[in-house]
């Protein structure tokens, strides 16, 4: 089934949650949580959608037995580069589980970044995908920017749930790539390389798989 409706978001971001311990392929192996590459991952995900021109300022205070004198410096933007994607709206990541939190982990950082909470309710099941998809075709979602940090064995049903076109299956050995997409410029999904740590992709192959 797949979502409908009068209304929809902007733009849905879809990532993988960042490296794990174990096998890669298999979200049951290795432990619940990141592994250290997976928690630089999760650090560095605010960079991708977080402007780099934060403003700063300085407060002064010196105060010396004969004199005292206080100061503000004003705020002032720091020269930096546009995010490369949109800042979301709202955060979603797959419920944990005995077998994984890494989804939430992986956003979490980004959560803290952006002052937004995770909704984390629904879980990789065939309905619980269904009814997420509904959710974001409600009104508080229309025109809104939405990043879902998902298990990877089920993120083809999600982007399909999602009406996302060209979804393929996302191998177990990726962890660095972001799908968009941006239903103002019809379904197609478009691929990204995260590119936050050494090794990441820069381009995305056509036929990725």
């Amino acid at each position: 089934m797949s979502a409908s409706g009068g209304t929809t978001p902007a733009t849905v971001m879809i990532i993988r949650h960042g490296e794990k311990p174990g096998d890669p392929s298999d979200d049951s192996d290795g432990g619940p949580d990141l592994s250290v590459q997976g928690g630089a991952r999760a650090a560095a995900l605010p960079g991708l959608f977080l402007s780099a021109t934060p403003n700063l300022g300085c407060a002064l205070d010196l105060a010396q037995s004969d004199a005292t004198f206080t100061g503000q410096y004003a705020k002032t933007a720091v020269p930096g580069t546009s995010p490369r994607f949109s800042t979301p709206d709202y955060l979603f990541a797959t419920a944990d589980s005995s077998q994984s939190s890494r989804p939430r982990q992986t956003i979490t950082p980004t959560a803290a970044a952006l002052g937004l909470s995770i909704n984390n309710e629904y879980n990789n099941k065939q309905k619980h995908i269904d009814d997420l998809a509904a959710l974001l075709w409600t009104a508080p979602y229309a025109g809104k920017i939405v990043l879902i940090c998902w298990h990877h064995g089920t993120i083809q049903e999600l982007a399909g749930a999602l009406n996302g076109t060209g979804a393929t299956k996302w191998v177990g050995t990726v962890f660095d790539r972001l799908w968009v997409i941006t239903y103002s410029q019809g379904l197609a999904i478009q691929q990204f390389g995260q590119q936050l740590l050494f090794g990441d992709e820069v381009t995305v192959p056509t036929n990725p798989w």
